[in-house]
């Protein structure tokens, strides 16, 4: 994550690549298909859940991109604002090699100009979506909104036991317009317990292939 240990590039099941940090010995994607993994949890299960002419999304964990770039590809009808915070941006190195393993060269062209956009300005990246990438740590940055939904994508639990706490939480609940959601892989008890602490309505989802149960968090 600092760059003190190197960053692999591995492909998953689906045949669309992720990244092996040996730092805390994770993949920042699943190893069942980070493509399937993104649009079946992030795209379905939250970005559809909202039903507005213009969706605000709040990302934590921007990684490699991917999430953004599905977002950019595969739901183009609506206009589209996206912040997206990242504490360790992945190396102009590795992010051309991860860009030179994307199978299409739509995709390849978008994930290129995601990387290319300056960080901390709203920019244009397509003609109905605006990101915003924030390189900063979640457990201190203050959020603006309002958002609509969440996109939780940070490392386990097990390895950055910080970024799920109730803190953390509580400012995703904050920033979420009321009727928002806050969209997750993980589904463990610490993990449902905290977002009921600070005031969602929790609920579980079959997961994607090689993962038991999604989460999904409703501001009421």
């Amino acid at each position: 994550m600092k760059g003190d240990k190197p960053i692999e590039l591995r492909v998953t099941s689906d045949g669309s690549p992720t990244l092996f940090c040996s730092e805390i010995d994770e993949c920042y994607h699943s190893v069942h298909g980070a493509r399937t993994e993104s649009e079946y949890i992030f795209l379905k299960h939250g970005f559809d859940f909202v039903d507005k002419s213009c969706v605000r999304i709040f990302e934590v964990g921007f990684g490699t991109g991917l999430n953004m770039l599905l977002t950019a590809l595969l739901r183009p009808g609506r206009e589209i604002v996206y912040h997206a915070i990242e504490k360790y941006p992945v190396m102009t190195e590795v992010s051309n090699k991860y860009i030179a393993t994307l199978l299409d060269e739509e995709e390849r062209k978008l994930m290129s100009r995601i990387y290319e956009l300056p960080w901390g300005e709203d920019v244009a990246l397509t003609d109905n979506m605006t990101i915003r990438k924030i390189e900063s740590d979640m457990t201190q940055v203050q959020l603006v909104g309002p958002y609509d939904v969440v996109y939780f994508d940070a490392f386990s639990p097990d390895k950055q036991s910080e970024m799920w706490s109730e803190d953390v939480f509580r400012k995703c609940f904050e920033a979420l317009e009321r009727g928002g959601v806050l969209v997750t892989y993980c589904s463990k008890g610490i993990v449902k317990t905290a977002l009921r602490n600070v005031g969602f309505e929790v609920r579980r989802y079959d997961g994607p292939p090689g993962k038991r149960h999604i989460v999904v968090a409703f501001k009421k």
